[in-house]
């Protein structure tokens, strides 16, 4: 174990982190490249896209479910094995879906593809926690930050070249090669690490996923058909109890809640969830405050939303590196603090802005998100025992996607409240409360530091 405490060797460790990093740019995209094309497939496949949405929606609710299960697999069978087995069936679900015939098919082979997904990012964390030395770990995960906002920032344009010379199914069909070649460099590269002696727990995975399920099918019904949390909620609040009673008499629970018990990653969890539901209130009201406030075309729209990412991934290794050398709290809550005044600027500027001034709020913005991430991950990951590496890396991920669905609700909530009220008051609306979040991430990162338990 000392050895696997200072990492891979300079060489090796290079090598392991560009397999990790091709990994998790392929999942990253895989969404994006998707998302773009649905109307191409909603129409070659001859379905509506009410039907098509579920291409998408299949894959995100797996690659959520997911998260937890594969993250205690790593821990108990290997990180390095979990993650292997997560490429290879990647590959061929992506192989799969562009062969596939009929959206059923499609929408079968998106759901496993999700769940390998999730394989991948529920032990690349930890992973990057065994490749790289203490030292050097905050830079590691910077460098991951920045692979996120690249990917996010080329999948539309990626989207784009592919589709205008080659059909749809070829945006599957460049995983293949893509994945292979990681495949090979982790296969080659990627330590094994002790494992946890302790046996998975199928009836928790299981209820896991129900609640999961169930949360997100809750979510929705808070803004289509209200009636119906009635009766799925209580059944949230059941399972969830289940859950968090059986975690209680368990050393190392499928849903780690004892994790929770450690200062720094609670307050890295808060952090976690409010900042990014800030980014993903941000991400689905901008579009339209753009177009509809400030004039601005769609093609102009998606040319000046790329200013968030680009700002993300030049701030996020920067980040990361200072992340190794200063207290994460002060860095997060300058992070999060920046993401709320870029977007309390977007909100205040003038219907005549200029590009110049719209750019220079959305950088901020982008770049305050790039400045919380890294450290704040860093955190979760480095207050975790090692032999919890995986949990923590499961919890960091389901912090994140909680508060991009916990985002994606409430600004989907007051469009919904305020249908019969002037457009640009429901993104205005919604915009405040993306602000309000992006301000209490910041406020949870300083109380971390008012507690001074912070790594």
């Amino acid at each position: 174990m000392a050895a696997l405490d200072a990492g891979l060797p300079p060489g090796r460790r290079g090598l392991a982190t560009f397999g990790l990093l091709m990994a998790l740019l392929m999942t990253v995209l895989d969404a994006v490249l998707v998302n773009i094309a649905l109307p191409t497939m909603a129409s070659d496949l001859g379905v509506t896209p009410a039907r098509a949405v579920w291409i998408v929606t299949t894959y995100q609710l797996t690659a959520v479910i997911g998260l937890l299960p594969f993250a205690s697999l790593g821990e108990i069978y290997g990180y390095r094995r979990v993650m292997l087995i997560g490429l290879v069936v990647f590959t061929l679900m992506s192989l799969f879906c562009a062969f596939a015939p009929t959206i059923e098919l499609l929408t079968l082979g998106r759901a496993i593809e999700g769940l390998a997904s999730a394989a991948v990012m529920s032990v690349f964390p930890a992973l990057i926690r065994f490749v790289h030395p203490p030292h050097l770990l905050g830079r590691a995960i910077g460098l991951n930050a920045m692979t996120v906002a690249v990917g996010s920032a080329l999948g539309p344009t990626v989207a784009s070249t592919i589709l205008a010379f080659k059909p749809w199914p070829w945006l599957f069909g460049v995983n293949v090669p893509v994945g292979l070649l990681a495949l090979a460099i982790c296969w080659r590269m990627l330590p094994r690490v002790p494992l946890v002696a302790h046996r998975f727990d199928v009836r928790s995975a299981i209820v896991n996923a129900l609640a999961v399920g169930l949360l997100v099918f809750s979510a929705n019904a808070l803004v289509t058909a209200p009636a119906r949390l009635s009766w799925s909620l209580p059944l949230v609040v059941a399972l969830g109890w289940w859950l968090v009673r059986r975690a209680a008499t368990q050393t190392a629970p499928l849903v780690p809640l004892d994790l929770l018990r450690l200062p720094p990653i609670a307050f890295a969890v808060g952090t976690s969830v409010a900042t990014f539901a800030a980014y993903a209130g941000a991400y689905v009201s901008l579009p339209f405050h753009l177009q509809h406030f400030f004039g601005r075309t769609q093609f102009a729209t998606g040319m000046l939303m790329t200013a968030w990412p680009a700002a993300a991934g030049i701030a996020a290794p920067l980040a990361g590196r200072l992340s190794d050398r200063i207290a994460a709290w002060k860095l997060c809550s300058l992070g999060a603090a920046m993401m709320g005044f870029g977007l309390l600027g977007l909100r205040s500027l003038p219907a005549d802005a200029t590009d110049p001034m719209l750019v220079a709020c959305l950088m901020l913005t982008g770049a305050g998100f790039g400045c919380f991430q890294a450290p704040n991950n860093r955190t979760m990951l480095q207050s975790a025992p090692r032999e919890r590496s995986g949990s923590a890396g499961g919890m960091q991920a389901m912090a994140r996607q909680f508060g991009i669905m916990w985002g994606s609700t409430t600004v989907a909530l007051i469009f919904a409240m305020l249908a019969q009220q002037d457009p640009d008051r429901q993104v205005l609306s919604a915009m405040a409360v993306g602000i309000c979040y992006a301000f209490a991430g910041a406020a949870v990162s300083l109380a971390r530091g008012w507690v001074r338990r912070d790594a």
